[in-house]
């Protein structure tokens, strides 16, 4: 599986010129698997970072209850996949970034 996703991996990578880059795959809600999700710090600040699928949906809630939504959690979108897509621990890192 992981031949098939890595030459659009390192395509995509290259061709925005990303420092890192994750590959994502469809997930379905509460699916034991980490998610890929975008965090955002009071000031603004974003990161794509991996949650853990035993904190995604409690995370979820208390973000929902703290904004007076409803707790709906990790729940499915229209298509019945998690809006959250699956992380399978396949990254590109731009090493050239980091090297001394």
């Amino acid at each position: 599986l992981s031949f098939r996703g890595v030459p659009a991996l390192l395509g995509n990578s290259a061709a925005r010129d990303l420092d890192l880059n994750f590959c994502g795959i469809p997930r379905q809600p509460k699916e034991e698997i980490g998610a890929l999700a975008t965090l955002t710090s009071p000031e603004g600040q974003q990161m794509v970072c991996n949650v853990e699928y035993n904190q995604l949906d409690p995370m979820l809630k208390t973000i929902q209850k703290a904004n007076g939504e409803e707790e709906m959690g990790d729940s499915a979108a229209e298509d019945g996949f998690s809006p959250y897509p699956g992380n399978i621990n396949l990254l590109v890192v731009g090493l050239g970034n980091y090297a001394a």
